[in-house]
């Protein structure tokens, strides 16, 4: 079974509904935070220090 993460945003750190295993690598992918009282949009970056 793989562990699986949820991304969270980097400004409030509410967790996002998106998953990601262990050897996930993204980037320029851009969505707006889900939390009510946030709503700011980021980048998502996983694993580019590899």
């Amino acid at each position: 079974m793989m562990d699986k993460k949820k991304v969270k945003c980097p400004y409030c750190g509410h967790e996002q509904n998106i998953l990601y295993g262990p050897r996930a690598m993204c980037r320029g992918i851009f969505i707006r935070c889900k939390a009510r009282q946030c709503r700011k949009e980021f980048e998502i970056t996983i694993n580019q220090d590899r």
